[in-house]
């Protein structure tokens, strides 16, 4: 009897003892699977990192640059705001005020206004002139600033706009014209309108004249040549007018 109850608790020690080793070798399983799909993130993570890193300093017209807001540090600068701005990078990083110099002396004090009146808790969106800091390139910026979420940070956008600015100039110019043109024609239609009144009361009055006196057979000759003169003038005058608007 001893001896079987020996047997037992061998087996029962050896049947734990395989349990534990299992369950061992499970864990470790699960903790390997773990640790590698985390590895895989970080380098999906990583890799949509560098992408939008990448995308975000590529591009011709944009910089971006995201700023702690408690001491104005810039966290990130995208790689191309030395070819868009002509600033280099590091300047802007030790120092952010160094955007304003290539802001147009007379369009400083217009901003500082405008961000000193800005309400911090909206987005604040302005449009600068300014010069290329190497060129010294005219060019139009949008200056937009967004407050993060979290509050700790702010983005700050710089973006090209001299196409639409030229595009705005365009049709303002065209615009221009057009009142130009405008106010020509209306010009024109009221010195016509005068110059053909003038010929036509006069044959209208010569006219009247002679029905007045249909018994003065001389008078009567003198007003219709005085009314043929004035219609040959009014004919000449329509026929310049025709000729103008050709």
């Amino acid at each position: 009897m001893k001896e079987f109850v020996n047997q037992i608790a061998e087996h029962y020690v050896l049947c734990i003892g395989f349990l534990i080793a299992m369950f061992c070798v499970i864990l470790f399983i699960v903790i390997l699977t773990k640790l590698i799909e985390q590895e895989r993130k970080d380098q999906d993570q990583a890799g949509e990192e560098d992408n939008l890193y990448q995308l975000l300093s590529d591009n011709s017209f944009q910089v971006y640059i995201v700023v702690r807001k408690k001491d104005m540090f810039p966290v990130f600068i995208s790689d191309n705001i030395e070819q868009i701005l002509g600033l280099e990078k590091q300047d802007v990083k030790v120092d952010l005020s160094a955007l304003e110099w290539i802001i147009e002396e007379e369009e400083k004090d217009r901003f500082k206004k405008l961000w000193n009146s800005r309400n911090k808790e909206e987005s604040f969106v302005v449009d600068l002139t300014c010069n290329h800091f190497k060129t010294g390139e005219r060019q139009y910026m949008l200056f937009h600033v967004e407050e993060n979420r979290d509050k700790e940070y702010a983005t700050i956008l710089l973006q090209d706009i001299n196409k639409q600015k030229k595009a705005e100039f365009d049709l303002r110019k065209q615009l221009n014209q057009a009142e130009q043109d405008n106010k020509a024609k209306t010009e024109f239609l009221s010195k016509m309108s005068r110059e053909i009144r003038t010929p036509m009361n006069g044959i209208l009055g010569m006219l009247e004249l002679a029905r007045m006196d249909m018994d003065h057979k001389e008078k009567v000759t003198e007003y219709l040549d005085k009314a043929d003169n004035l219609s040959k003038y009014l004919l000449g005058l329509i026929n310049d007018i025709l000729d103008l608007t050709r």
